[in-house]
């Protein structure tokens, strides 16, 4: 309980006083405290005080603490949950962006005089820590700036769902790769066929330029009966083409494989001798890769590339390449 300065000292003197009382004498500390006995205001210990000598100065007056912001306004946990739903919003996004857009909304928040103010930089550290977290438990994945939503944590039947959705564009991006490496390849092959029909042409070695096709070049092709509109700018490097029908257009690799520079090795049925022939004038280790082309639809050249794919690194591992005896070759002999 309190107990004032003055109040404490008398009590303390007839503490003592009462100590140097002879036994027998039926003195008490409230007899010799004060004679204002019915001022006295007893305690829950059996004690009194006198309550006209409490002491009310402001310096003795306790004011009471103001009540504590909510940790959780400013924690972690709650930036998490900002953060994740920032990213689940966005679907991609980058760590500037989250954190600028916390930092307004924040920002604003502080400008209340209820609300409690928020450090920019704390924001920032917050939300750094937040997407660590949130990268740590595989909701998000972040790829250089990037940063994906990749969902929250369910059971593993939605988990396998994600793994095979996953698994399948993979697949779809490998497709797309081989099938970029077979048109360089046939185009490789038919570069090389023309430059080596240009050498062998020895009669058109002395004619004009003008009667040169220069590359790269393109062919825009329609209907016989279309209307084609071109306008062309004055230093020739733009033109527009109008046309009131359909019209696919075909680059110089497209325009040579029609014309057979390819060696049917694009048929997917390509003779042997035409197989070797195109090895013939590409480095050795793209051989296999040419008798895949020539042996293979695309479609079967992605599905056999993807079923060999450990064979192939294995062996182009070793310093020797892919051998005749390889089961990427042998696997060839079935088409």
């Amino acid at each position: 309980f309190y107990l004032p300065d003055c109040q404490y000292q008398d009590y303390l003197n007839a503490s003592i006083n009462f100590l140097r009382t002879p036994t027998g004498n039926n003195l008490s500390p409230m007899n010799v405290l004060s004679p204002d006995n019915q001022n006295m205001t007893p305690l829950s210990t059996g004690r009194s005080y006198n309550t006209q000598n409490l002491e009310t100065t402001p310096s003795r007056i306790l004011t009471p603490k103001a009540p504590k912001a909510d940790k959780n306004s400013k924690g972690l946990r709650h930036f998490s949950m900002k953060v994740l739903q920032k990213v689940q919003e966005r679907g991609k996004t980058t760590y500037n962006e989250v954190a600028d857009e916390l930092v307004h909304e924040f920002g604003a928040k502080s400008d209340n005089l209820n609300q409690p103010s928020y450090d920019h930089k704390n924001i920032r550290r917050r939300v750094y820590d937040a997407l660590n977290v949130l990268m740590a438990m595989k909701i998000i994945h972040k790829e250089k700036k990037e940063i994906i939503w990749v969902g929250l944590p369910t059971n593993s039947v939605q988990e396998c769902v994600q793994l095979e959705n996953k698994r399948n564009q993979m697949i779809t991006n490998v497709n797309a790769k081989i099938n970029l490496f077979r048109n360089l390849v046939l185009q490789e092959i038919c570069l090389r066929n023309l430059i080596d029909e240009n050498k062998n042409k020895s009669i058109h070695r002395d004619s004009e330029d003008k009667c040169k096709i220069q590359l790269p070049f393109a062919a825009i092709v329609t209907a016989s009966n279309a209307t084609v509109d071109c306008t062309v700018t004055v230093p020739r490097d733009h033109f527009n083409f109008t046309f009131d029908s359909e019209y696919q257009v075909y680059d110089e690799s497209d325009v040579l494989r029609r014309l057979g520079y390819s060696n049917e090795l694009d048929s997917g049925r390509c003779p042997r001798e035409k197989i070797e022939q195109c090895q013939s004038i590409l480095p050795r280790s793209l051989h296999p890769y040419v008798q895949a082309i020539g042996c293979c639809t695309p479609e079967e050249l992605s599905e056999l590339l993807l079923s060999l794919r450990y064979c192939l690194i294995d062996e182009h591992n070793c310093e020797r390449g892919v051998s005749i005896n390889s089961p990427f070759i042998s696997k060839l002999t079935q088409f």
